[in-house]
């Protein structure tokens, strides 16, 4: 199986992919990965705090599905190093400026990680990004998708999974209702879809 990499910028749910992914059991798991993600993702609790980052093993050469987080920050180094000889499929999470801002907010992640969320800590990280944008579609990498189109769609999960070679399962599902479930508190981005 070729391997896969999700590069993508901080904030916009590649943790999740990654998790997601690993649940179809087709790559190499470096940790019980059903343990892992209900534990980094629970409700009421700061997720960062138990976020277990993924080692990418570049020895291996295949079953492998590399994780790969560029801060909205610091992008030209960031890009620089970002390696595209690595045999591998790319696959970049994105979702739009506005729900974006919205959901590193709310989540505390990527530029407010380490600032907290107070008013004026906000602003001033808002006026930050307008001077220097972030870029959240990651260059070269192969196959593109709006993350807030994935969670709620399950034609937008199987095509991902058919391109990446994968089949969803019971347990890759479960994931993404918990995971969503995560989101309700935000009720003016894309990640709630108001029932009519």
């Amino acid at each position: 199986m070729r391997n896969i990499m999700i590069a993508y910028t901080g904030g916009q749910g590649g943790h999740y992919i990654w998790h997601y992914l690993q649940a179809s059991g087709k790559f190499d798991q470096p940790y019980d990965i059903k343990e892992n993600f209900y534990k980094q993702f629970q409700e009421g609790k700061a997720w960062l705090k138990h976020e277990k980052w993924p080692t990418n093993d570049l020895s291996k050469k295949q079953n492998q599905c590399f994780h790969y987080c560029i801060p909205p920050y610091d992008k030209p180094q960031y890009l620089e190093a970002f390696d595209t000889s690595l045999d591998c499929y790319r696959i970049c999470p994105t979702m739009n400026y506005r729900d974006w801002l919205r959901t590193i907010i709310a989540k505390k992640t990527s530029n407010f990680r380490h600032t907290g969320t107070a008013l004026s800590v906000v602003k001033e990280n808002i006026k930050q990004l307008k001077n220097n944008p972030p870029i959240l579609t990651v260059p070269r990498c192969d196959y593109y998708f709006d993350i807030l189109q994935f969670v709620h769609k399950v034609s937008e999960r199987e095509k991902l999974c058919k391109l990446v070679g994968v089949e969803i399962n019971e347990t890759m599902e479960q994931f993404n209702t918990h995971y969503v479930g995560l989101h309700k508190n935000l009720v003016k981005t894309g990640w709630v879809i108001k029932n009519n």
